[in-house]
């Protein structure tokens, strides 16, 4: 996956937007997303005077064979920096009416002090009369974003936005058109049969897959055959392991008290009803859970990790613990590791639902359940390595 960068701010004065764009970045870089910045001010683009421009030429080229685009930009007074106006200016042709064509586009603007929403108004029109959706903004004003870095919470803010992003375009969503005739409709007196807003509607009208096909397709929670094998094979050894432990201690019980029958016993030796065998609790809180999670690791798909698993819950049960895999080998510990691969965050009753196999970790961070930093190869790996404990 590739993503473009269009950055207009100007090289002297970026309000903070160099340290917003660190971050996502960072962020997209720890996804696995492959980021080529293109920076406006040492583009060569001169100002639109009707003639075609090879700054603006190379900039497309680079945009049409990515997976995303992100603009990022200045504001004052409500407008886009300079830079990026004369580059939209050079858009405004007929030769880039699909430039930005079902595209996912994210913006950012840090204004001097306000008006980053206006800005953000405007770009979204232009990313829309282009044929891309305005899938993600983000908006802020210089001081918010100077201490950007320094402000957990206003970084949070924006790693957020950043993993929103990549849900979109990982999987592929799309977006109803805006309401309206683009700038190139206008132009042209209305829309032309083989305008692509006409093949987007004519897209929409065509008969949907179901609900079970669609995430079939999505392919984020298919299990092999080999896998649901293995998940009965160990249902049954805990239901085994169960009844015989109830047996064992029914008769541990009897032979406590000297052979003596309790009245439940007697009943059952009078005819009475058989009661029901005394089953031992199973681990339910989170943490015990997670604590077990070594005893449903599979060695034989861990050759050649070697990796430190940090693992965060949040809400009504709160702790931390670590999984350490080295040698095909698995072990938790309480608290949290120094130099981590990889750190899942989750709610407690989010983290149980992967604990239990009703979502795999990687759709539970794709539909925003669980929050990821660092290697996150090894969060697909992490739904390998486990069974599900139900």
């Amino acid at each position: 996956m590739k993503i473009i960068s269009i950055n207009g701010a100007a090289a002297s004065s970026d309000f903070g937007l160099k340290k917003i764009n660190v971050i996502i970045y960072e962020t997209l870089a720890e996804l696995g997303v492959e980021v080529e910045e293109i920076t406006l001010a040492a583009g060569g683009i001169a100002i639109y005077d009707g003639e075609a421009s090879d700054g603006a030429e190379r900039v497309m080229r680079a945009v049409e064979g990515s997976n995303g685009v992100i603009l990022t930009m200045t504001s004052s007074f409500g407008l886009p920096s300079a830079l990026m106006t004369v580059f939209l200016e050079h858009l405004a042709q007929r030769r880039y009416e699909n430039a930005l064509a079902d595209k996912n586009c994210m913006t950012v603007v840090v204004s001097r002090q306000s008006g980053e929403q206006d800005a953000l108004e405007h770009i979204a029109r232009v990313i829309c009369a282009l044929g891309g959706y305005d899938a993600v903004r983000v908006g802020l004003n210089s001081r918010m974003a100077e201490s950007v870095t320094s402000d957990e919470g206003s970084r949070e803010i924006v790693e957020r936005h950043v993993e929103d992003y990549y849900r979109m375009i990982r999987q592929n969503r799309k977006f109803f058109p805006r309401r309206g005739a683009s700038v190139f409709d206008s132009i042209a007196g209305g829309l032309e049969l083989d305008s692509p807003r006409l093949k987007i509607f004519a897209e929409l009208e065509k008969p949907k897959l179901p609900a079970e096909e669609a995430i079939k397709k999505l392919n984020l929670d298919e299990f092999t055959q080999q896998q649901e094998r293995d998940i009965h094979e160990l249902t049954e050894f805990f239901a085994r392991k169960y009844s015989l432990e109830a047996r064992e201690t029914a008769g541990a019980d009897s032979r406590k008290f000297g052979g003596v029958l309790q009245p439940n016993l007697m009943s059952q030796a009078r005819g009475g009803h058989q009661p029901a065998p005394r089953v031992l609790t199973r681990p339910k809180t989170c943490r015990q859970m997670t604590g077990r999670l070594p005893l449903y690791f599979q060695p034989q798909l861990a050759q050649g990790i070697n990796a430190i698993i940090q693992i965060n819950v949040e809400g009504e049960e709160k702790f931390s613990g670590y999984i350490s895999i080295s040698n095909e080998e698995c072990e938790y510990k309480e608290g949290t590791a120094n130099t981590p691969d990889i750190t899942i965050t989750a709610e407690s009753a989010e983290w149980l639902n992967v604990l239990k196999g009703k979502h795999t970790a990687h759709k539970a961070f794709m539909i925003g359940q669980i929050k990821v930093r660092g290697n996150f190869v090894l969060l697909t790996k992490f739904d390998q390595l486990f069974k599900a404990m139900e």
